[in-house]
């Protein structure tokens, strides 16, 4: 564990010191601005990420098969957001969702999320992410993510927003 925290604590300074976006940072960005509120915990005991970045730019829900995350980066994303819950990642939503007669809610009081390609260039980008909790608790949409002072966030949405 000592090895994984200090090869994403590498990573990270790494990205800090890059001119372009650093994947790891900018999706970290992402599901924290997902799964917490101006600040206060996320109250989801465990973030489940799809193990790949999902392949359609226009659709994060389309299983199509995307670019997989890498052991460095799943390590990385996972100590980058580690003060908010532990991340866990899967191949697919059906692995964590249970049964549609009960809701299919998100099992061990969880959110499931998928992330899209980032593009965009040095100091904005966007993000297609969605985020799933049960058969009426689901959203999509498309992160703006900037750099502002020395670090990126989310500014708002692109385009349309999906919610059910």
């Amino acid at each position: 564990m000592i090895r994984a925290s200090t090869l994403a604590l590498a990573l990270l300074a790494g990205a800090a010191c890059s001119g372009g976006p650093d994947p790891v940072t900018v999706y970290s960005e992402v599901v924290r601005h997902m799964t917490t509120e101006q600040g206060q915990p996320s109250g989801f005991r465990v973030i489940y990420v799809l193990d790949r970045v999902v392949g359609n730019r226009a659709d994060p829900d389309d299983p199509a098969a995307g670019e997989p995350l890498g052991r460095a980066e799943r390590a990385a994303l996972a100590a980058a957001l580690r003060d908010v819950a532990p991340v866990e990642f899967v191949s697919s939503r059906a692995e964590v969702v249970g049964p549609a007669s009960e809701g299919a809610r998100v099992e061990n009081g969880g959110i499931f999320l998928t992330l899209g390609p980032i593009s965009g260039d040095d100091d904005r980008v966007l993000v297609p992410a969605s985020s799933y909790l049960g058969n009426v608790a689901a959203s999509w949409q498309t992160w703006v993510v900037e750099r502002v002072d020395d670090r990126w966030r989310v500014i708002g949405t692109k385009g349309p927003v999906a919610v059910s």
